[in-house]
């Protein structure tokens, strides 16, 4: 179609080639924002509330289809927005679902009374030895039907769901779901929950 567009106008081989690459940069710049806008976007890790499963510096892409296709399941890592600063957003871990109720007793998960078997989420010991009083008792809190509940991995260093600050995530509100990291190299991969 540009071919027989081109050759409408009487121009140079040469010219016909630029108006060409110009054409295909343009059509591959445009497909790469609709791509950044609707189905993927890296995003590098700022902070530690993540660690171990994802370090500062890390990068990773976020899914924005996820949700449009299927559920937020337990253990998925979540991109939202910070609810005080728009141009802002947290990365998460989601611990519990709508309508269930949440409990944390010296530093256990309890899911409706029941305790979270999980290996990722950890407190982290005081300097003097001591385990930090951070969190380290919280709720219970029964979420709503469209609420979940997002903890970092680094217990201690997270604004997440305990902190008023953030509080229950409305599902409706998540960008998308961190689901591969491409760097560093030695740990590109798919993210993976429990």
């Amino acid at each position: 179609m540009l071919e027989k567009l081109l050759n409408r106008y009487n121009l140079s081989d040469g010219r016909k080639t630029l108006i060409k690459t110009f054409v295909y940069i343009i059509f591959v710049f445009l497909l790469a924002l609709l791509w950044n806008a609707f189905l993927m976007s890296p995003l590098m890790i700022v902070g530690q509330s993540m660690n171990p499963s994802l370090e500062e510096g890390d990068v990773v892409f976020i899914n924005k289809l996820s949700y449009v296709l299927g559920d937020v399941e337990r253990y998925d890592i979540v991109l939202f927005p910070y609810k005080y600063d728009n141009g802002r957003s947290l990365v998460k871990r989601v611990i519990a679902l709508p309508n269930e109720k949440v409990e944390i007793r010296d530093g256990v998960l309890y899911i409706n009374d029941k305790e979270l078997n999980e290996y990722y989420g950890i407190y982290r010991e005081k300097s003097d030895g001591g385990q930090s009083t951070i969190y380290v008792n919280w709720g219970p809190y029964t979420l709503g039907d469209n609420e979940v509940f997002v903890l970092g991995d680094n217990r201690n260093q997270s604004d997440d769901s305990r902190s008023s600050d953030v509080g229950p995530v409305n599902i409706d509100d998540i960008i998308g779901k961190v689901s591969f990291r491409i760097w560093p190299f030695n740990s590109i991969g798919g993210m993976k929950g429990q």
